[in-house]
């Protein structure tokens, strides 16, 4: 299947007979720009719940690992 897009780089709807959108058609170039503002937004919404998460210095962070067996 081939579909070409237009130049300008907007997308392309698919439609049923009605008219109903049920698909889109986009560019390499858009989806690429779009998948990075989705990680984007994802990173920063880990961030924002790790935020209120308590830490602990290297010190205390090996001696954990230590009694664990990690280290």
């Amino acid at each position: 299947m081939s579909i070409a897009i237009p130049k300008g780089g907007n997308p392309v709807f698919l439609t049923d007979p009605k008219g109903k959108k049920l698909g889109v058609v986009l560019s390499m170039k858009e989806y690429k720009k779009l998948m990075e503002i989705l990680e984007d937004a994802h990173d920063i919404a880990l961030a924002d719940k790790r935020i209120t998460e308590s830490t602990i210095d290297q010190e205390e962070l090996d001696k954990e690992l230590k009694r664990h067996g990690i280290l």
